[in-house]
């Protein structure tokens, strides 16, 4: 006996298989986006030289409270919108750290994860970066961490002063 699909189905098939791939996409950058956390101190400490690094913002870890009241208060005096304020509640990663060569000198982080680092990714590090540094009056660093990115974003990453670290999932 021989079954036969018609296009129908065939179009249904296809369509699962695209949303299956999709939510599979999404549990491996939400996977890749947890260890990152997990692994920032070392991260951070590797690829840009930072030292006493403190997460205030990153699934798993519960938000920094200080940080929290901070960008409350941020928003409550003008200093932010509330859709600025909403826009940095999505990035991925928010933490200070210190250079080894200047331990004196602490900067803040708003990191975007991705596999493959795109476009977006740089765009909103820049953009996400900006508002931290609002929030707490002082220079914030834009970064991505990703495990592979082209050429063509490392340029834009420039351009826009976004930091690039490539991250092995390991």
């Amino acid at each position: 006996m021989t079954t036969t699909i018609n296009d129908a189905e065939v179009s249904g098939l296809n369509a699962l298989v695209a949303r299956l791939e999709g939510k599979m996409d999404n549990f491996l950058g939400f996977n890749y986006q947890n260890k990152t956390v997990r692994n920032i101190h070392g991260i951070l400490g590797q690829h840009l030289d930072l030292t006493r690094v403190k997460v205030l913002r990153g699934y798993p870890k519960d938000p920094d409270a200080d940080f929290m009241e901070r960008l409350y208060q941020a928003e409550e005096s003008g200093s932010v919108t509330h859709e600025q304020t909403s826009d940095l509640l999505l990035v991925d990663i928010i933490c200070t750290g210190r250079r080894r060569a200047n331990r004196d000198e602490e900067i803040a982080l708003a990191i975007e994860t991705s596999i493959t680092i795109g476009d977006n990714d740089v765009m909103r590090a820049a953009r996400r970066a900006e508002i931290l540094a609002a929030i707490l009056n002082r220079s914030a660093q834009a970064a991505v961490i990703g495990t592979s990115v082209d050429q063509l974003r490392i340029d834009l990453a420039a351009d826009y002063d976004v930091a690039v670290v490539l991250a092995p999932d390991e």
